[in-house]
Order: structure tokens, then C-alpha cells, then sequence
């Protein structure tokens, strides 16, 4: 295991010799972070790499939430969660979980020997990882396992009052779980596990507003985004996607006055039902930015950089 190494000054030159130069915070295939606004914060995610309209893989990128300009990261993983402060990635990758810093100089190690989809405690110290294996009872089922456990893996800890849900966020004072139930419902659990309850029966993806106070969760194939209390109360639609769009998760921003999503066009299939496709050319995968207050939708454009184009498609965090 390797840990991170802070590059919080090499960016912050990086960054800063761009702009007097006229240019965004962009090095063509380099692994410079996107410049954010400071309160926006920046959007990671990952999506389709493309050179001339032609696929050449996936990447995980950065992405200032204003002005779509984006870079990549030195990593490539569907599953991964980014630290509080923005400095440390935790992704899988190999059938393990591994770390790394997000600046140029990424030097990732391995802390831990199963692959899962890790969520950083608020103070980054914590990680929760959830880990899926086929069920030995049952062969087309998967049986999931959460770990508890420091942010260099050390300290792993099966918690068993989280079997058979997936974590998806924490509150900010590190008091609560979001959870996705078994049935793709959204429960909250106490982190000492003296409590749980649910607080929709259909949803996914759950996660918390930045003031604790309520939860964003998404109904995929109905094109809806809502916000809910955490007590259960005022389970508000806050977008409804037009018709044939699917909604993959939704995420607050750092300073709560925005929603982020991906969304991607749905086609019908044979059996008339509609189905996601993993062409980026069909499904036309984008960030919408919905602001909470008014709930109008921008679609955030990620212009190209030197050639190359990104097309946000799965994982997305707001930090």
C-alpha cells in the first residue's frame, strides 16, 4: 500500500500558470486537475474517451461544474468515491481496492484484497466499502458484505447490520448512513447501528444535502429526481426527465444550491419496453445541473480539449 501524496501546490502552479497563459487547467492527455470555482467545487465521473469520433476507452474525469472544461485523472475505475478535500481517489480495480492521489503524480497502491464501491466518512479518514459475491445458496444472486475501515485499508471490519444493502453517502456530522435497501429502497441506518428505518420503498442511489437536513435519491427508469427529509417528510420531485430518460444518480453540490446527474436517452427495444445502450453515440450520455430552488435543468457542455472528447456516462461525485 502506498499513500497518497498531497499535490496541492504543484496543482495550485499548474493551475495558475494556465490562467496567465489564457488557457483552462487542460495539458492534453496530462493529469492536471480541472480548475473548479472554489464554493462550486468539481464534478468526477466517469465516461467514454473519444479522439476523433472514435472510442479509445474510458477515464474518470474532473470537471469544473461552470464551465464544463475537464481533464483526466491518472485512474480508471467504475467504482470509486473521491475524499472531502478532492486530494484522494478510492477506486477498485484488479479485483482489489486501491488508492491514489488525484494530482499529477497518482502513485496508487492497494489497501485492500476485495474490489467494491467505496463512500468516504465525512472527516476522510473512513471508508465504508460495499462488496458483492455470488451467493452460495443461490448462483444468480449476489450476497453483499459492507467493511468498515481506515483509508489505507487497515482496521477492515464486516458490519453485519448492513448485510444485504449497499452504502451510498453519509451525513456531514458522520451520524447516519444512506443506504440502498435489497428491494431498491432507501433506508438510513444510525453508524453505531442502533437504528434503521426506511424512508422510501422505491429508490435508488441516496445521498445527503450538505446541511444534513435531507437526502436527494433517484427512480431510475422514471426519469425522477427527488429530495426527501431525513425524518420521512416532504418527499418532493425536484426533476422529472422527459419521457424515454434515464436518470443514473443524482448529487448536491458542495455549497447544496445544485443537483448533479447523468443522464442518457432510453430506446425501445423489440419487446417495447425501453432499453440503455452502451453506445455513447445513441444514448448521448451528459451532466444536467438542476438548481435546487427553481428546479430548472442546465446541461452542463464538456467542450473538447486538444482533440479529445469526454462524454460522462456512470460514477459521479460533487466535491
Amino acid at each position: 500500500m502506498k499513500t497518497p501524496r498531497s499535490t496541492r501546490r504543484q496543482f495550485l502552479k499548474a493551475t495558475s500558470a494556465a490562467a496567465l497563459a489564457g488557457t483552462t487547467a487542460w495539458s492534453g492527455l496530462g493529469t492536471l486537475m480541472a480548475q473548479g470555482t472554489p464554493h462550486r467545487g468539481r464534478i468526477f465521473s466517469q465516461g467514454f474517451l473519444f479522439e476523433n469520433e472514435q472510442r479509445k476507452g474510458m477515464t474518470i474525469a474532473a470537471i469544473d461544474p461552470e464551465t464544463g472544461a475537464w481533464s483526466r485523472l491518472p485512474v480508471n475505475a467504475s467504482t470509486f468515491d473521491v475524499s472531502p478535500d478532492g486530494q484522494t481517489i478510492v477506486f477498485s480495480r484488479e479485483s482489489a481496492l486501491w488508492n491514489s492521489d488525484t494530482g499529477e503524480q497518482p502513485n496508487p497502491g492497494k489497501i485492500f484484497s476485495q474490489d467494491g464501491i467505496p463512500v468516504f466518512s465525512p472527516d476522510g479518514r473512513t471508508l465504508l466499502v460495499t462488496v458483492w459475491k455470488r451467493s452460495a445458496a443461490d448462483e444468480q444472486k449476489m450476497d453483499t458484505t459492507v467493511w468498515k475501515m481506515a483509508i489505507d485499508g487497515t482496521n477492515a471490519t464486516s458490519l453485519a447490520e448492513l448485510s444485504g444493502g449497499r452504502v451510498s453517502g453519509c451525513s456531514p456530522d458522520g451520524q447516519w448512513w444512506a443506504v440502498m435497501g435489497p428491494e431498491y429502497n432507501v433506508e438510513l441506518l444510525r453508524a453505531d447501528g442502533k437504528e434503521r428505518r426506511q424512508l422510501v420503498k422505491s429508490g435508488m442511489h441516496p445521498d445527503f444535502s450538505p446541511d444534513g437536513k435531507r437526502l436527494v435519491y433517484v427512480r431510475q427508469w422514471e426519469g425522477e429526481i427527488r429530495t426527501i427529509d431525513i425524518d420521512g417528510a416532504n418527499d418532493k420531485l425536484l426533476l422529472q426527465a422527459p419521457n424515454l430518460t434515464h436518470v443514473l444518480l443524482a448529487r448536491f453540490s458542495p455549497d447544496g444550491k445544485s443537483v448533479a446527474t447523468i443522464l442518457h436517452d432510453l430506446q425501445l427495444g423489440d419487446d417495447g419496453k425501453p432499453h440503455l445502450t452502451a453506445d455513447a453515440k445513441v444514448s448521448h450520455p451528459r451532466i444536467g445541473i438542476i438548481d435546487v430552488d427553481s428546479g430548472e435543468l442546465r446541461v452542463l457542455a464538456v467542450p473538447p480539449q486538444d482533440g479529445w472528447e469526454f462524454a460522462p456516462a456512470n460514477r459521479l461525485v460533487w466535491r
